[in-house]
């Protein structure tokens, strides 16, 4: 019996119905340090105030950002903030003819 229940609760952990999906924030930067969240526009220190008060109980994967077509260094530098402020791991890209470009921080 003892050996069971070990076996069981392992079982359970490791059942797919336990694992839980990642978290994926979706923002698109509009430039000049805007960002969109959801049908809102927000400020860089707004949209951190807002992302950690949506997903206080869950912890955040991924925030992945549209950064439209272009993308200057100072635009991108704004977006690579996130990491700090959030900490989590930060995406971005352009589209460009419909294709999506993945930019990094350094």
């Amino acid at each position: 019996m003892r050996r069971i229940v070990p076996l069981i609760l392992a079982a359970f952990l490791l059942s797919p119905a336990y694992a839980t999906k990642d978290v994926e924030v979706q923002v698109k930067y509009l430039g000049q340090g805007v960002f969109q969240f959801g049908k809102k526009a927000y400020v860089y220190d707004a949209l951190v105030d807002t992302l950690h008060t949506v997903y206080k109980d869950k912890p955040m994967d991924w925030v992945i950002v549209d950064m439209g077509a272009t993308a200057s260094q100072q635009d991108k530098a704004k977006v690579c903030q996130l990491r700090q402020s959030l900490l989590t791991k930060v995406i971005m890209f352009i589209t460009v003819d419909k294709d999506k470009r993945e930019l990094f921080c350094n």
